[in-house]
């Protein structure tokens, strides 16, 4: 028996996937200190960039 799917359902879980697998190399990459301080960044883009 094949069943039908919503498709607003499916929507949802496929985002709900993409987040979750965001959310884990995230993570991978706090721990493995690949982050910087948003005020390096912001510093670094006003230099470069003006604003």
């Amino acid at each position: 028996m094949r069943q039908i799917v919503d498709i607003k359902k499916c929507r949802k879980n496929m985002l709900d996937k993409k987040v979750m697998e965001h959310l884990l190399k995230s993570e991978e990459d706090i721990e493995k200190n690949r982050t910087r301080k948003a005020t390096e960044v912001m510093k670094e883009f006003k230099t470069k960039y003006g604003f």
